[in-house]
């Protein structure tokens, strides 16, 4: 059974490496939660930054 995965040509070329957001990761897992971060930040359309520096509610889009 083959299975294929839906993802559009845009996602595609959104994506770039090395993936990882620098927050000085050193072990796996960390790297890891790097990497997931970014896809992450990359799904919803946000550059990554510290909370601190927002103004305004954390939670508006």
């Amino acid at each position: 059974m083959e299975h294929k995965a839906d993802i559009s040509l845009d996602f595609i070329e959104r994506i770039s490496g090395p993936a990882r957001i620098d927050i000085g990761a050193g072990t796996e897992d960390e790297i890891v939660l790097t990497i997931m971060a970014e896809i992450l930040a990359i799904i919803r359309k946000r550059t990554p930054d510290f909370l601190k520096n927002k103004n305004g509610s954390i939670y508006s889009l």
